[in-house]
């Protein structure tokens, strides 16, 4: 059964490293429905680095999955919406 809420949470409450961000996308691409809107959900997360976060939606981005943020505090919403900004039609190889 697929869950397409992720809690960021679950994980860990500082998210800093592009190594944790890949690890972290690609154990919750098993268990979406990639065909329905994710959910980010960062309830519990204090910390985001800009590295973790570019590193998200690169693959993000790459799979075209559509998302939507949610439970995210100032601090990690301010990184999120930049790395969304700075990564719109990157694409790394």
């Amino acid at each position: 059964m697929y869950s397409n809420r992720i809690i960021f949470g679950d994980y860990n409450n500082h998210l800093i490293s592009r190594l944790h961000s890949r690890a972290i996308f690609n154990d919750f691409m098993g268990k979406v429905d990639k065909s329905k809107e994710v959910q980010l959900d960062f309830s519990g997360v204090r910390v985001v680095t800009l590295s973790f976060a570019t590193e998200l939606f690169s693959n993000i981005e790459k799979c075209s999955l559509r998302y939507t943020i949610m439970n995210d505090n100032q601090f990690v919403r301010e990184i999120l919406g930049f790395a969304v900004h700075s990564t719109n039609g990157l694409h790394v190889q």
